[in-house]
């Protein structure tokens, strides 16, 4: 007596598997964009909430001495009275990374000292720099920050008017 073994296929074929394979990356291929995309709105946020902390600090530090603003923004001055440490514990970063040319990104917490009024590159569209930009005394002395570059982001919103929309 013969006994019939009945075989069954279990699994995929290697075809199967190669087209799975191929369909997964297409996918890959057009969600990566925007994630990046995503990523990037996320670092523009984080940016404007750390710019607006700076200008919290600034308004409370000129609030506190009658009309006079910090002359520098040195987190790491703790003078008692006038230290702009008293009033920032650490210097936020400037997250966003330019979205075409990432060599050109503006990310980092250094602060740069200029005048508002007095500035060309805030409307010439191949200067950037790094950091953060502040306008105090010795310079006009609006108390004024913004982001030292001035680029865009991917909404075609300037660096520059981060806080001031």
């Amino acid at each position: 007596m013969r006994k019939s073994i009945l075989h069954s296929q279990a699994g995929f074929t290697f075809i199967e598997l190669v087209i799975f394979v191929a369909i997964l990356g297409i996918v890959a291929a057009l969600a990566y964009p925007k994630l990046q995309q995503i990523r990037e709105k996320t670092r523009e946020a984080a940016t404007q909430a750390n710019i607006s902390a700076i200008k919290a600090a600034i308004s409370i530090y000129y609030g506190e001495h009658e009309g006079i603003w910090p002359t520098t923004l040195d987190v790491n001055d703790k003078t008692p009275g006038y230290g702009f440490g008293n009033y920032l514990l650490v210097m936020p970063k400037v997250l966003v990374t330019h979205p075409s040319d990432p060599s050109q990104s503006p990310a980092g917490n250094k602060v740069t000292y200029k005048s508002f009024k007095d500035e060309p590159s805030l409307g010439n569209p191949e200067s950037y720099g790094t950091g953060w930009r502040y306008d105090g005394p010795g310079q006009s002395n609006t108390g004024r920050i913004w982001i030292n570059s001035s680029y865009s982001d991917i909404n075609g919103v300037a660096y520059t008017t981060y806080g001031y929309q």
